[in-house]
């Protein structure tokens, strides 16, 4: 997510929070005032002093609302970091295996539900099963998402459910509903310009469909994503299946050479069935290049557990 979109989003959040506070010292306020009158009449106490009140008002639940946002964020992020450090753990031992399955499905609840439901689709995806996958990503109200989205200015969900459904569309051939996918996140999806799953599955769309924008501003998007510095998303799976769409990417660019890289590297990690095939076709075409080394093959697969 850009600079601009994080900054509205944390100013939304604090906004409401601010907005809580100043409405209860408002009420608070109106209470001493009135209390302060009666008090005033018998003689013990002097009149309630609003001047003196406004400034104490505005600076305290300002300190509140900022405590409250930071309590909020540690409540919310700290059990999500703890799910995804025992999901990687599981992953690097044994892939996408049942264990990690039942621990995302144990977690679909709260906040965590649809992004966790969005993970499931695409790890179904990646071990063949593209019907489940659909069938999840149908189990998503896409409408309360978003109307969540734009009410807090967080456009991870929304955007991660439309980069995941244009890579399970694509995966299957089903090219217009990739379209249809694209075109309805396009918003959300253009907002995370630093995140690397979301710019790779942008790109693999671009490609893939050989469409580009009449402005041209796709075609400036693939030119500078080779040196573009992104943020790689707290998930091994998907960063391992990354890098292979990141070699198909820079294959299609005509970056043959920084294609057999990330190839390379996604070889030595541990991919899934559907990742390791893609690998492999990729592998066939760089025997086509007589410019390219030897390059190592890829890991097997883990287990089909689908």
């Amino acid at each position: 997510m850009n600079l601009k979109a994080k900054a509205i989003m944390i100013a939304k959040a604090f906004s409401v929070w601010w907005g809580i506070f100043l409405i209860i010292g408002c009420c608070v306020g109106f209470s001493l005032k009135i209390l302060s009158g009666f008090l005033f009449v018998s003689g013990d106490m002097p009149d309630f002093d609003v001047i003196f009140f406004v400034p104490m008002l505005i600076a305290g639940s300002f300190l509140l609302a900022l405590i409250s946002n930071l309590i909020s964020i540690l409540i919310y992020s700290t059990p999500v970091r703890k799910m995804r450090r025992r999901l990687n753990r599981i992953y690097d031992a044994d892939g996408y295996s049942k264990e990690y399955i039942d621990t995302l499905l144990a977690n679909c609840k709260g906040n965590l539900k649809n992004k966790n439901y969005i993970e499931l689709a695409f790890i179904h995806d990646n071990m063949g099963s593209h019907t489940a996958a659909v069938n999840i990503l149908r189990q998503i109200d896409i409408v309360s998402v978003t109307d969540i989205a734009h009410s807090t200015g967080n456009f991870y969900t929304p955007a991660y459910f439309y980069a995941v459904s244009m890579l399970i569309y694509l995966n299957s051939g089903d090219n217009e509903l990739a379209a249809q996918a694209y075109e309805n996140g396009k918003l959300y999806i253009d907002t995370l310009e630093k995140d690397e799953f979301i710019v790779y599955a942008k790109a693999l769309y671009l490609l893939y469909s050989g469409i580009r924008s009449e402005d041209g501003d796709d075609d400036e998007f693939l030119r500078k994503l080779p040196s573009a510095h992104l943020i790689k998303i707290q998930n091994h799976g998907a960063n391992n299946i990354i890098l292979v769409i990141k070699a198909y990417c820079m294959f299609y660019m005509g970056l043959v050479e920084k294609s057999e890289q990330f190839a390379a590297a996604a070889a030595h990690s541990k991919l899934s069935p559907v990742a390791e095939k893609h690998l492999k076709n990729l592998y066939a075409k760089f025997k086509e290049n007589p410019v390219l080394e030897e390059t190592p093959e890829p890991k097997p697969a883990v287990e089909q557990i689908l």
